[in-house]
């Protein structure tokens, strides 16, 4: 991952280097699961992930619903 001139780095480089820590980990769903955590930190769907991608990987997301859930709850994460 090399950062731009502005040190940001997008979303699809995020998702590229996080499915090579998962997949170094040993996980047989890392682009399944790179994909889920991204989704998880935009704060978008899994379809809206595409459109994401191409996006300064910033805190709190471009797509206006004020940041991942974990900002917006006062609780644990959702039950698994």
């Amino acid at each position: 991952m090399s950062p731009a001139p502005d040190g940001s780095v997008t979303w699809r480089e995020l998702l590229s280097g996080a499915v090579e820590r998962l997949a170094g980990a040993g996980s047989r769903t890392a682009e399944r699961d790179a994909r889920r955590i991204l989704a998880t930190a935009i704060g978008c769907t899994d379809a809206e992930l595409a459109l994401e991608l191409s996006r300064p990987a910033t805190e709190g997301s471009e797509t206006g619903r004020g940041g991942p859930w974990w900002c917006e709850t006062a609780g644990p994460g959702p039950a698994r």
